[in-house]
């Protein structure tokens, strides 16, 4: 029983939080991303995110951009591309796109938006950035 506990605390420390889901939703909706693809937050020893090559799942470990809304977008961003099809190089929106780290792994906020029109905030959740 305790085991189960500690399982499912482990599980709701790494999930994807609201604002993360918000973005990926509407990356996803205006990438046009094929009906059956997936963001799967997922713990990576050396990558912050990846498409597999089925071309449906995308992992991204979430908890390393919980503070940089804007990178997660973008890191969205270039996934979504590989989730329609698009490889490294070939000109396709955000595929020139990565991660800029500090020497110890933690990730820096981009000060940009690769796609225009994405809000970083639901104003459902976040009332004060609606205005």
């Amino acid at each position: 029983m305790h085991i189960s506990y500690l399982l499912l605390l482990a599980a709701l420390a790494g999930a994807m939080n609201p604002q993360q889901a918000n973005i990926a939703r509407q990356v996803m909706k205006a990438r046009g991303v094929p009906p059956w693809s997936v963001i799967i937050d997922a713990v990576q020893a050396d990558n912050i995110a990846y498409t597999d090559t089925d071309l449906k799942r995308v992992y991204i470990d979430a908890n390393r951009l919980r503070k940089t809304p804007r990178t997660f977008a973008n890191v969205v961003t270039h996934e979504c591309s590989h989730l329609n099809g698009a490889q490294h190089g070939d000109g396709s929106l955000a595929m020139d796109y990565r991660v800029t780290t500090q020497p110890n792994g933690e990730v820096i906020e981009d000060n940009f938006v690769l796609l225009p029109g994405i809000s970083l905030f639901d104003p459902d959740k976040f009332p004060a950035f609606g205005q």
